[in-house]
C-alpha cells in the first residue's frame, strides 16, 4: 500500500470512537478504502467498489486488527448505528461503505492546485537554486532515515506513544518458534479462500475451523506445537474434504434400506 490519507482531529472526540484501539480500527477502514473505482476479488468472484468502500470479511478484519470476531463484529455494528458506514452482504465478506468518505480525503481546490502549479513552475525556472537547495538538505540529514508521510506518519506516531498495541498498526509478525496454538485463534482470509477452493462450504469451513481449535487447545502431543498453524490449518482442510469423499462413497442408502425393513416385517403394505 503507498499513498497517503487525511484525519480529522475530531476523530479523537467522537462519541462512537472510544479511545486509541477504535481509532486506530477507524483509521484502517479509511486507508484501506478504495480512493477511486476499482474491482476485488473475493472467493472467487469479482466485487466492484465505489469510493470509500472495502470488502473484507469479519475473520480477516479480527486479524488485522488484532481483536476477537466477535469485537469486529460489535465496532461495526455500532459505527453503522452511528451512520459512520452501511455493511452490505458480498460473496466472500462485506462490502462496507464509509458514509461522508470525501471528508476525510477532501479533493484539492482549484486556487491550491494552481499556487502550487505556479511553485513548481518557479522552482523548475531555476534549476541550480532548487539542486543546491536540495543538496543542503541532503547534508544536514546525513545518514537519517527520511521521514515517512501519510498514513504511516499517522500509525507511527500513535504507535510510538503507546496509544494502543502494535499488531493494531503492522502486520502481525510470524514467530520464530514453535508454540501452541492460542486460545483466541481465528482462521485468517487466506485459510478461508483456501478452503473455499479446496469444496468445502462456508458452514462446513465453521464446522471445521471450531473443531480444528478444540482439537488443538485439549491435545497434549508433541504435535500440538507447531511453527505454522496456518499451514496445519490447510492439512487439516485437505484431509477433511478426504473423509467428506470416503463418507459420500462408503454411505449406504438409509432410506432404500429402511424402507426394505419396513416392507419385510409388514409395516407398509405394497
Amino acid at each position: 500500500m503507498s499513498g497517503w490519507i487525511r484525519m480529522e482531529r475530531a476523530l479523537y472526540e467522537h462519541e462512537a470512537l472510544k479511545g486509541p484501539l477504535e481509532w486506530g480500527c477507524w483509521g484502517w477502514l479509511i486507508a484501506n478504502a478504495a480512493w477511486r473505482r476499482k474491482a476485488v476479488d473475493r472467493a472467487g468472484c469479482k466485487i466492484d467498489l465505489e469510493e470509500g468502500q472495502l470488502c473484507f470479511s469479519l475473520r480477516f478484519l479480527a486479524e488485522k486488527w488484532g481483536v476477537t470476531k466477535d469485537k469486529t463484529k460489535r465496532l461495526l455494528d455500532k459505527w453503522q448505528k452511528w451512520n459512520l458506514i452501511t455493511i452490505e452482504s458480498a460473496t466472500g465478506g462485506s462490502v462496507i461503505t464509509i458514509c461522508n468518505y470525501s471528508k476525510y480525503q477532501l479533493v484539492e481546490s482549484e486556487s491550491a492546485t494552481a499556487s502550487r502549479h505556479e511553485v513548481r513552475q518557479e522552482r523548475d525556472s531555476n534549476p541550480t537554486e532548487s539542486a543546491t537547495k536540495k543538496n543542503n538538505i541532503t547534508n544536514k540529514q546525513g545518514n537519517k532515515k527520511p521521514a515517512s508521510t501519510g498514513v504511516d506518519t499517522f500509525l507511527e506516531n500513535i504507535q510510538s506513544a503507546e496509544l494502543f498495541p502494535a499488531d493494531v498498526t503492522s502486520k502481525k509478525r510470524k514467530s520464530q518458534s514453535a508454540s501452541r496454538i492460542a486460545e483466541d485463534w481465528a482462521l485468517s482470509e487466506k485459510g478461508w479462500e483456501f478452503a473455499l477452493g479446496k469444496g468445502l462450504s462456508p458452514d462446513q469451513i465453521e464446522w471445521q475451523a471450531q473443531l480444528f481449535l478444540n482439537y488443538w487447545i485439549q491435545s497434549s502431543s508433541k504435535t500440538a506445537v507447531k511453527r505454522d498453524w496456518d499451514a496445519a490449518w490447510r492439512t487439516w482442510a485437505m484431509r477433511a474434504v478426504e473423509r467428506i469423499i470416503q463418507s459420500n462413497e462408503t454411505q449406504p442408502d438409509t432410506t432404500r434400506t429402511a424402507v426394505s425393513n419396513m416392507l419385510s416385517k409388514g409395516f407398509l403394505d405394497e
